[in-house]
């Protein structure tokens, strides 16, 4: 793509364009065989995310300054007047909601709108909960935002009435990012510690450790198939059969031999134990 750094990558939910957040205070489109299509300037400062709306009418770009510049994406022109809050540091995360009424930004805490109304967005008010957040996805249903914290936190909040319902650690020292698998029954989270967990949802508990980078991951993605797609420090790019069956397949192939009852409890937590290699 060239140009100036770029901080974020998004693609389109018809998937025929891409959205580029640049170092340079601007967002570039571009279409599926990477051509360039429009920029989007006008941003005060680095823009560090963007995430378009489910409709993909609209895609929200967030600022290293804590603005967020809603466009309209087939005018190129500003859909709201940008919304600006104070964060207690560099923001790091936009996203919308499953429903594409509620837009939330990371900036050290949780900043959240009402978007029903484009010409009079509402800020509404999230309790702070003292645990920085940096990354953040709303839950399938939209009820929920969950974040994560540098520190290892991973963060419930109710949209409703903007309350914490609960936090945990995730025992991954930093954790960079965050994604929610497409059934919404699934949390990934990306750890300092090179390992990926998966959490159910519901049941608010770990399900796997994911192990095989060599350094901290920093980004993660579910495919539509619900293959997991993560991305480290150490330049790999892993996709991971989610699949029980493939799962174990893919770690007797890997290991060469059958995990010990100790190792299936620390990975595959949520499963009774059987021979990995006899599938």
């Amino acid at each position: 793509m060239g140009g100036a750094p770029v901080n974020d990558i998004k693609v389109s939910p018809d998937g025929r364009t891409v959205a580029s957040a640049g170092a340079d205070g601007t967002v570039r489109l571009w279409d599926a065989q990477g051509r360039p299509v429009a920029l989007l300037a006008g941003h005060p400062d680095v823009v560090q995310a963007v995430a378009f709306s489910p409709d993909g009418l609209l895609l929200a770009a967030v600022t290293r300054n804590h603005t967020v510049t809603v466009w309209d994406v087939r005018s190129r022109r500003h859909a709201t007047a940008p919304l600006t809050y104070r964060g207690q540091g560099a923001s790091t995360d936009v996203t919308f909601d499953p429903g594409g009424r509620f837009l939330t930004a990371a900036g050290l805490g949780t900043f959240l709108w009402d978007l029903d109304d484009l010409a009079a967005p509402v800020a509404l008010k999230v309790e702070q909960p003292g645990l920085i957040a940096t990354a953040q996805v709303f839950s399938g249903d939209g009820r929920r935002i969950l974040s994560i914290s540098p520190a290892g936190f991973l963060i419930t909040t109710e949209v409703s009435t903007g309350r914490r319902l609960d936090g945990m650690a995730t025992g991954q020292g930093g954790v960079q990012d965050i994604a929610l698998s497409p059934d919404g029954r699934l949390i990934a989270t990306a750890g300092d510690s090179r390992t990926i967990k998966l959490w159910d949802v519901g049941a608010r508990r770990r399900v796997a450790t994911l192990t095989g980078h060599t350094s901290r991951v920093r980004g993660l993605a579910f495919a539509a198939d619900g293959t997991l797609v993560s991305g480290g420090a150490d330049s790999r790019i892993i996709h991971w059969p989610l699949d029980p069956r493939a799962a174990t397949a893919h770690t007797c192939r890997t290991v060469g031999r059958d995990l010990t009852r100790q190792e299936w409890a620390a990975y595959l937590p949520s499963l009774p134990y059987r021979s990995t290699c006899d599938l």
